[in-house]
């Protein structure tokens, strides 16, 4: 573990981020404006690769594809467990709301409703009464949430990869190799709350906990840990950092699904960046590691 080469990496990492985000909030630049939005997507997002590639390239002369930014030995079949962890962190974090809010009634989770008017109700509070919705004609929500889903993985390889690109570069590269040595669940407890504490400035903004700003960043951190978990499994499996990257491009996409079809809800418990959502990813994980019962020892060596 080159622990210079983690502190230079980390070090512009946040300097590139958090300026961006002292320059937004000085120019009273309003989160989840289309300004807002260029800023954080092409300035903000991606300082990890940027800083990757200072780091990489400029400083210690080496090569990027140290860092999976190569297709050369990469498992193409593995590709399918980026789309299954996918898949099963959306349907699972639905399955603990649908538990736990529907049937047992857990204060905080909310309910999963697939009723349109609920949906359009969703809709309506996310425009914040920017457009007019009334004469607004959707599909049955049973087709619009497969619909959803399957958007997920295609906007994930193509459309979302450059940009959570940015961002894998440098979490599931340069920090995931540099921090191996350390084993799983050390390494990605450590970039997954480094990972968490990162997205301060634009937590504090309103970024996934509008209204929470503090609650919303401690658990920006556990969640972070968790998609760490499933992130790491797929850049190691795989062997190429898009692999990871389009796991995040997928759920990112797919992810804010469960907001249209989740009511009553309290987004620090009952949502994909919620409780539920941290539960979901570590059951997967579990279940994965008791499946392939060699990956945790032999990861140092992978």
């Amino acid at each position: 573990m080159n622990t210079k080469k983690i502190q230079l990496f980390l070090s512009l990492t946040f300097g590139i981020s958090w300026t961006v985000g002292l320059i937004m909030y000085l120019s009273g630049v309003e989160y989840g404006t289309m300004q807002s939005t260029v800023f954080i997507a092409l300035f903000y997002m991606t300082a990890p690769a940027l800083a990757t590639v200072i780091t990489q390239k400029f400083i210690y002369k080496q090569r990027l594809k140290e860092y999976g930014l190569t297709l050369k030995n990469t498992v193409p079949k593995n590709l399918l467990i980026a789309i299954v962890f996918y898949l099963a962190y959306v349907l699972l974090t639905i399955g603990i709301i649908l538990l736990l809010g529907n049937l047992l009634g857990v204060e905080g989770m909310g309910q999963v409703s697939f009723s349109q008017d609920d949906i359009l109700g969703k809709i309506a509070e996310s425009m914040k009464g920017s457009g007019d919705i009334s004469e607004v004609k959707l599909p049955p929500p049973a087709v619009l949430f497969v619909a959803g889903l399957l958007g997920g993985i295609v906007a994930g390889f193509t459309f979302n990869l450059p940009f959570t690109l940015g961002e894998e570069l440098g979490w599931r590269g340069l920090f995931l190799k540099e921090t191996q040595s350390m084993g799983f669940w050390k390494s990605n407890l450590l970039i997954g709350t480094v990972w968490g504490i990162w997205h301060l400035p634009i937590i504090l903004m309103g970024h996934n906990y509008p209204g929470q700003p503090v609650a919303g960043s401690l658990m920006m951190i556990l969640f972070c840990i968790g998609l760490s978990l499933l992130h790491a499994i797929v850049r190691v499996k795989v062997r190429t950092i898009y692999a990871p990257a389009a796991l995040h491009g997928m759920i990112n996409a797919g992810g804010p699904l469960t907001l249209l079809f989740v009511i009553n809800n309290n987004v620090l418990i009952g949502s994909i960046v919620g409780v539920a959502g941290v539960v979901a990813a570590l059951i997967i994980t579990l279940i994965y590691l008791g499946i392939d019962r060699q990956f945790v020892a032999g990861y140092k060596s992978l």
